[in-house]
């Protein structure tokens, strides 16, 4: 629990406010109280002072934790991209089509359109340890069902149940990483925690298919339940909330509720994540079966795809990093989104050089995710956090959803995967124009207030 020790409203004195919803803070207004205070958060028109001694102890603490979060959404990725590198061998095992395949990665998704919202108002009832626990049990319990099923039904029913426990956890780790770094390089932190998935698929793209040839596609699902099961183990015993943070206990149906009131931004913002990860998951789904009908073998397949994810992982913490020291967070995510767009147009029209084209594409996705993180714990305030999150959560689930099954049926459709790498180009497209929106209706609200 923390000590609040002094509470103090809103004025002029202390708060500067730039437009539309973010506060910008002078810490010189503080010292009349004393230089053993420090401000940790606000909301609700109130600020809150805690002393430096707890606030030192946090600052301590914070690198540790990230790890801890670090380790559950690398678990995440794993579990996501242990399908994508060996979608042909899923293909021939179950004779599907490319539009079945799809509904792999699609499944995956599902839930997190419908219970994302839930599971946000749930951590910020119950706090992120908890909520974290459920989800890791219940990934582990949907990867278990993949691996040992004989059906392709039973597969989606172990994909799906994996997703369940998979929209609680894309929820509570950036959540719990905004409220351990609130204006301390949260940029940074946040440019470090979206290094995990770019890791998590870099090592399913490379490993699964080595793991594959040797004792079949089954295994690539037994090696991320090992993962998600450790992770389960650290996260249990070492992750607690930091102590400037009380989770609110407030009702679930009010929470819900709110769910209008937090504003227009957080909402595009989520869109333009949720088009981003439409594009991308539908590139690591068929990017795999893409280069083996030009002739790649399996492993070097899966090495080019890989690429992809080279820039973000390497690029990402300093892309956090330079939005912590200039800002301009919609302009990296909407420049990303136009150089995505670009590449992966060319990719259907060259015969050869992918590998060079795909670190290019990677080097663009890597504007996005950090910015967009970050971005959104800017436009909600502190007290619904895991309300901001289970929003950009339910748009993020959508495009995963929506994008494979859409490019999956366009090549079933066409025969070839021009028109599909395209319309991944579209998506990527989108995700700029709704940052476009989001600058364009916060001038507009700063000329009118």
């Amino acid at each position: 629990m923390p000590l609040r020790l002094l509470q103090i409203p809103f004025s002029p004195d202390i708060v500067n406010r730039s437009c539309p919803d973010i506060l910008a803070v002078d810490d010189e207004a503080f010292m009349g109280y004393g230089r053993k205070y420090s401000l940790v958060q606000n909301g609700g028109g109130t600020l809150w002072l805690v002393t430096k001694e707890s606030d030192g102890r946090d600052a301590r603490s914070r690198w540790g934790i990230l790890v801890v979060i670090y380790l559950c959404m690398l678990s995440y990725a794993v579990t996501l991209q242990s399908i994508p590198p060996v979608m042909s061998l899923v293909i021939a095992r179950f004779h599907l089509s490319h539009h079945e395949a799809g509904l792999l990665m699609s499944m995956f998704s599902l839930p997190g359109i419908f219970l994302s919202l839930p599971s946000g108002v749930l951590s910020d009832r119950y706090g992120a340890k908890p909520v974290g626990v459920a989800a890791l049990i219940l990934t582990i319990a949907g990867t278990f069902l993949v691996a040992t099923g004989q059906s392709f039904p039973m597969a989606l029913a172990g994909r799906t149940t994996a997703g369940v426990g998979a929209v609680a956890l894309v929820i509570i780790a950036p959540k719990a990483i905004a409220q351990w770094f609130a204006g301390r390089e949260l940029g940074v932190a946040m440019g470090i925690f979206n290094t995990a998935m770019p890791l998590g698929t870099i090592s399913m793209l490379n490993t699964a298919p080595v793991l594959s040839a040797l004792w079949g596609w089954r295994t690539s699902v037994w090696a991320s339940l090992a993962f998600v099961v450790a992770a389960l183990v650290i996260f249990s015993t070492l992750y607690r909330n930091p102590m400037t943070v009380t989770e609110e206990k407030t009702k679930i149906g009010r929470s819900v509720g709110k769910v209008g009131q937090v504003g227009l931004p957080i909402r595009l913002v989520g869109a333009s994540w949720g088009f981003f990860n439409a594009s991308v998951m539908s590139f690591f789904t068929f990017a795999p079966d893409f280069l083996l009908s030009k002739g790649l073998v399996l492993g070097k397949a899966g090495f080019d795809t890989s690429l992809v994810m080279i820039g973000s992982m390497l690029f990402s913490p300093v892309i956090g990093y330079l939005t912590d020291r200039v800002g301009y967070k919609a302009a990296f995510i909407g420049a990303g989104g136009v150089g995505m767009a670009a590449l992966l147009l060319l990719v259907p029209l060259i015969g050869h050089g992918f590998a060079i084209l795909f670190v290019g594409i990677g080097l663009t996705a890597a504007l996005i995710p950090a910015p967009v993180y970050s971005l959104a714990a800017d436009v909600v305030s502190r007290d619904r956090l895991g309300l901001g999150y289970g929003i950009l959560s339910t748009l993020n689930n959508v495009g995963m959803f929506v994008g494979p099954q859409i490019v999956g049926l366009t090549r079933d459709i066409t025969g070839a995967y021009t028109a599909s790498f395209w319309l991944m180009a579209f998506f990527a497209f989108l995700g700029t124009a709704s940052m476009a929106v989001m600058r364009a209706t916060r001038r507009q609200i700063c000329h009118t207030s």
